[in-house]
């Protein structure tokens, strides 16, 4: 978690003028809140730190097939920005930061992947 916490502080800070944005809006009476972590109108990201085996299995079998919860989270991110007055990004994605990463395994490992990898979703 720390790692996670961490990660996202960094790109907080890169973020500048594209932050994390708070969105919460009262839908059939239930609060409902989510945070982004990259939005600037056209582009929605949600970063994510989590392990090799998990990025290399979402190169292997796709996004979907791996990670249905993350691809809900930016359809309720994506949901909340329209409810929100907020424009409908033209690309959404998920970016991966493999946290057990080797640059040594890399450089001898054909199809090892790359230290951060950026998912295109197709959302809801």
């Amino acid at each position: 978690m720390m790692v996670g916490s961490g990660v996202h502080a960094f790109i907080e800070k890169a973020n500048e003028g594209n932050a994390e944005m708070l969105l919460r809006q009262i839908i059939d009476g239930l609060d409902v809140g989510t945070r982004t972590d990259w939005y600037d109108g056209d582009t929605l990201i949600d970063w994510k730190t989590t392990a090799l085996y998990s990025v290399t299995m979402i190169k292997r079998n796709g996004l979907e097939a791996e990670k249905p919860e993350w691809v809900r989270q930016l359809d309720l991110m994506r949901g909340m920005l329209a409810l929100s007055g907020k424009k409908d990004p033209r690309i959404c994605a998920i970016a991966t930061i493999a946290k057990d990463w080797r640059s040594a395994e890399a450089k001898k490992t054909r199809d090892y992947p790359a230290a951060l990898e950026l998912f295109p979703v197709q959302t809801l």
